[in-house]
């Protein structure tokens, strides 16, 4: 029974495995709805499985890079490939023929460097180094959603400009010795947990009033609220 307990954390980042994967089919078949419905589960389970680790005390190694591999495909390869089935349709070539859609590839090349140096170095329950995957995931999964509800998110998002600032500025943040504050609820740090709220709420007001493009917003939110707590992390 001690035994399957233990495993409990592990199933459930299995289930963020198993929903990444869906996640890239669908993108596949350009079903962009199906997409971030498959990476809503895929954030539950990967929050799950954290959760259940500290309830039930069972952190372990190999619980450890499980979870960084699910994450490698729910929200490194995913929103790579996402990415590149959405922009591939309008025909991206810059200078000498190059397709800019392409660069969505940095996304899971980028997240596997990221995660693997998570891994290897120890870290702060307090913050992370470089931005976390998921959270700049979230913001890829937005843009096929955004631009189809508004005419001229569509056109922003669909230039080679933006394709270039997001993939390379967003892969560059994920491995930039920036600390983002860890957004997980409950902290014994009285400002870090009353910001975490704070956040929460934020977050949801944007998404209330802003919809899928809020997403964006609540990404750009947390990167300056990280940048001008910089110094009170690094004291953690």
């Amino acid at each position: 029974m001690s035994s399957l307990r233990s495993q409990i954390p592990n199933f459930l980042t299995l289930g963020n495995l198993l929903f990444g994967c869906w996640a890239i089919v669908a993108a596949s078949q350009s079903n962009f709805e199906q997409v971030a419905l498959s990476i809503a589960f895929a954030l539950l389970f990967d929050f799950l499985d954290g959760s259940a680790a500290r309830f039930l005390d069972t952190y372990s190694d190999i619980g450890k890079e499980l979870d960084s591999l699910a994450d490698v495909v729910s929200f490194g390869a995913a929103p790579g490939i996402t990415l590149y089935f959405y922009w591939e349709s309008y025909q991206l070539t810059g200078p000498l023929f190059f397709p800019f859609e392409y660069l969505a590839f940095l996304i899971p090349l980028i997240a596997a460097i990221r995660l693997a140096k998570f891994n290897v170095k120890s870290g702060s329950e307090h913050y992370f180094t470089g931005m976390p995957t998921p959270a700049f995931a979230i913001a890829a999964f937005a843009i096929p959603l955004v631009c189809s509800n508004s005419l001229p998110m569509h056109l922003s998002m669909t230039s080679p400009t933006f394709v270039i600032t997001f993939c390379i500025g967003g892969s560059l943040l994920m491995i930039s010795p920036i600390k983002f504050y860890s957004l997980k609820l409950g902290n014994s740090i009285p400002w870090l947990r009353n910001l975490r709220y704070v956040s929460v709420i934020l977050f949801i007001i944007l998404l209330i009033i802003f919809k899928f493009f809020g997403l964006f917003l609540c990404l750009l939110a947390y990167l300056i609220i990280s940048l001008t707590i910089q110094k009170r992390l690094k004291q953690l």
